[in-house]
């Protein structure tokens, strides 16, 4: 059985038409004998999402509503993963549009490696406002593409699939443990690298991850999200989200924190100054920078800014949107 989990918060707009596209697909699975549940984890609404989630489910001899207290995508993953009963585990995210093959797709590339401990899917986002013609393809994993290309082929470490199309076999959590907690949105924060944290547990329990373009999925892009400034803040906490991931992984010292901080300060200093001193130049020059380099240099800001709270012991700052 493959267990679908979607986690979800105050999606109650778009949420009907995610589950309406899952139907064909689970539908298309069972039909070449594939068993199928979904596992919806409501992660705190205060929208029309429970009251979505818990109508379809009751429509839907296969699906599952889950309430979690808990607010963070974290904590809602790990109540999607002790709810399934399956022997794959798949997540997915609120806001997509499954291809009707998605789910056979991901049976078959399991089934055909059996070495494989996860799978990851190919995910097209689908720019609602159209994409940006300023929008750099270095950018895209902000938007859960993993560009991987039209062939199924292994991730080298530390690539992993996102987990807006990404699936697992069972054993990997009972092997490698959870997602972490204190990774992860949570609310309206942008903080990441719970998958980064837990994929490095994966490849270091020796597991292998496979890439399938035949599992495909279209991620739904508001044009809130194909705004600069969203692009510049989702870089700057990505930045932040490093920093944490690595305090928690392998801590540095106060004085290990301050002086990667006075470093990657200094680096950012010279990569903005540019060759010159003239402080004229130095303006042409950043606002002469593509914008992909920009949202690179906030996410060092972001980077260096929460080395400084790390060593005085602050929390990261919560920006609202």
């Amino acid at each position: 059985m493959i267990s679908v989990i979607i986690c979800t918060h105050n999606r109650g707009d778009i949420l009907g038409d995610t589950l309406a596209s899952l139907v064909p697909a689970v539908g298309e699975a069972e039909a070449n004998g594939v068993a199928v549940e979904l596992i919806l984890v409501d992660n705190h609404s205060s929208d029309a999402t429970g009251e979505i989630g818990k109508c379809f489910a009751a429509g839907h001899a296969w699906a599952r509503y889950v309430f979690e207290p808990e607010t963070g995508l974290s904590y809602a993953r790990n109540r999607g993963i002790q709810e399934a009963r399956g022997d794959i585990l798949a997540f997915a995210d609120d806001d997509v549009f499954f291809d009707n093959a998605w789910l056979k797709a991901l049976a078959e590339a399991f089934r055909i490696h059996p070495d494989a401990g996860c799978v990851g899917g190919k995910t097209i986002p689908l720019f609602e406002s159209g994409e940006p013609p300023w929008l750099h393809e270095q950018l895209l994993y902000m938007y859960g593409a993993t560009n991987s290309g039209d062939a199924i082929c292994w991730f080298d470490p530390p690539k992993h699939p996102y987990g807006v199309n990404m699936a697992f076999r069972r054993q990997v959590f009972e092997r490698v443990g959870l997602f972490d907690p204190r990774l992860g949105r949570i609310g309206k924060s942008l903080l990441s690298g719970e998958e980064a944290d837990f994929f490095k547990r994966v490849y270091a329990a020796g597991y292998q991850v496979l890439y399938t373009p035949f599992a495909v999925l279209w991620h739904r892009i508001p044009a809130a999200r194909t705004e600069k400034s969203w692009v510049l803040r989702r870089s700057y906490w990505q930045g932040i989200s490093d920093v944490v991931h690595r305090q928690i992984d392998s801590p540095l010292s106060r004085g290990s924190l301050v002086s990667q901080a006075a470093r990657e300060t200094r680096d950012l200093f010279h990569r903005l100054k540019g060759p010159s001193w003239n402080p004229r130049k130095i303006l042409w020059h950043i606002r002469g920078l593509p914008f992909y380099a920009r949202a690179w240099h906030m996410a060092k800001l972001g980077f260096i800014l929460q080395s400084l709270r790390e060593a005085v012991r602050l929390r990261p700052i919560r920006v609202s949107s």
